[in-house]
């Protein structure tokens, strides 16, 4: 690998690698992956509904927004805009509403397109400096992770304290979980030049210091497992709890870490533009979007959920 990203730096692929076409399998993202390595075991089921939940996790309030009046039956006439059959579509969606749906919008996608492909949040991937990684980056979902755990793990301490052992408990349970959920993640990324073309030294910067946030993490945990357990006093884990807590006082919040999503997620969608599909994202996705392009027209399609959900009516009826 240290060869490779030694190698003259080379611009991000226009193309989506083919491995990337929208469907199940161990090719079809993080969580498909992470499926096929684990099995359709609990807990390969458990972390996919973690990744769910944390993908959703600041998108709700921002993902139904309505943008203009709406006449007759309810039909936005300024959401009215189909599909481009000719280059990459990109197109909001509120997760749990599109899963409902994943092969009826997956063949709206076909027929609208002439036979484009189509692609879940983390299924389209791009090459960059000739390796393959997930355009919606990883990195920042991790980083958004940590906080969570760092919170849940503040939480339990307080309630073992005030002799709350069930939401203690509780608190445990999903910090242990998203740990390992970050742990994942984590893995699947460490060494990849991506977001921004990294260099070599910049990528092992970065990885040094990720290794170093993560086993403050570990420390953390194992400490509020402890704690909980009853092997250690609340007391002497908190120097531990509070490393993890400066630690990740020098990380940035979601909603910033999600800014710098869309914005990789607009990047990679202007190199594959000439790709014929759809690739569904958050709605808030769509809306940062928007705000960084400033009314310039992108070169793939645009969409929100709204304008989709639109022409998905215009077809059933």
């Amino acid at each position: 690998m240290k060869k490779n990203l030694r190698e003259k730096e080379q611009s991000v692929s226009s193309q989506p690698s083919k491995s990337s076409k929208g469907q199940s399998g161990p090719d079809g993202g993080f969580i498909s992956q992470l499926k096929s390595a684990m099995g359709n075991t609990p807990q390969a089921q458990e972390m996919a509904q973690l990744q769910t939940g944390a993908d959703q996790y600041t998108s709700q309030l921002k993902e139904d927004r309505q943008t203009s009046k709406t006449v007759g039956d309810g039909m936005d006439i300024a959401q009215l805009k189909p599909l481009s059959k000719g280059k990459l579509n990109v197109i909001g969606e509120n997760h749990n509403e599109s899963d409902a749906r994943r092969e009826q919008e997956r063949t709206f996608v076909m027929d609208e397109t002439s036979g484009g492909d189509y692609w879940e949040e983390e299924q389209f991937k791009i090459v960059v400096q000739g390796q393959e990684t997930e355009a919606d980056p990883l990195i920042y979902k991790v980083l958004a992770d940590m906080h969570r755990i760092e919170t849940l793990a503040r939480h339990a301490i307080i309630k073992i304290k005030e002799e709350d052992k069930d939401t203690a408990e509780e608190k445990r349970t999903k910090m242990n979980n998203m740990a390992r959920l970050a742990h994942a993640q984590w893995s699947h990324i460490e060494g990849i030049p991506y977001t921004g073309n990294l260099s070599a030294e910049q990528v092992e910067t970065r990885d040094k210091l990720m290794k170093e946030r993560v086993q403050k993490m570990d420390d953390c945990v194992t400490a509020v497992n402890n704690v909980c357990d009853g092997s250690l006093n609340a007391d002497k884990a908190a120097p531990t709890v509070k490393a993890f807590t400066t630690t990740m006082k020098g990380v940035m919040e979601e909603p910033k870490l999600n800014k710098l999503r869309s914005k990789a997620m607009h990047e990679a969608a202007e190199g594959a533009a000439a790709k014929k599909g759809a690739w569904k994202v958050g709605d808030f996705h769509i809306s940062d979007i928007e705000t960084l392009l400033e009314g310039a027209a992108p070169g793939y399609n645009l969409m929100t959920r709204g304008e989709f959900n639109d022409e998905l009516k215009k077809k059933e009826q």
